[in-house]
């Protein structure tokens, strides 16, 4: 495929994600909209589309990156797999289910993700994804440096 094909296919996706964004500018962050605009992904192209799903999470354009992750999450894609439970766990465009974040990223550490896999000891140990303290607010894990 072309280099050309691609940046049009590229901006093609971006104007889909942008016009199915603007439905959520007056919706609460914390709700999942039922009536969302689906997005058609194909086989071939499920790595550039995962990129821009990543490329949007890291813009802060969290519903557009779930809507992405959840269509190839459908498709067994083990990054998004980790994309979308790290979406749902953490409420990042949706209402926060920590449960079916975790299934969502337990499905990804299954494949032998590292991410996702480090993404489950994290939830093991209550932290927040900045992995500098706990979740509840205690104190920061240790290493034991005993054996050391």
């Amino acid at each position: 495929m072309s280099t050309g094909n691609n940046i049009m296919k590229f901006y093609l996706l971006i104007a889909v994600v942008f016009l199915s964004g603007c439905q959520y500018m007056t919706a609460d962050t914390d709700t999942e909209d039922t009536n969302e605009k689906s997005i058609a992904i194909n086989n071939s192209d499920d790595e550039e589309y995962l990129k821009i799903a990543k490329e949007l999470f890291v813009a802060k354009q969290y519903k557009q990156s779930y809507q992405i992750a959840r269509k190839l999450a459908q498709k067994d894609n083990p990054e998004a797999h980790y994309l979308l439970g790290y979406l749902l766990y953490y409420g990042y465009g949706v209402k926060a289910d920590q449960e079916e974040g975790a299934k969502w990223i337990q499905k990804s550490a299954d494949t032998g993700y590292r991410p996702a896999i480090e993404a489950l000891v994290m939830i093991q140990y209550n932290l927040t994804p900045d992995k500098k303290c706990p979740a509840d607010g205690g104190p920061v894990l240790q290493p034991d440096n005993k054996n050391q």
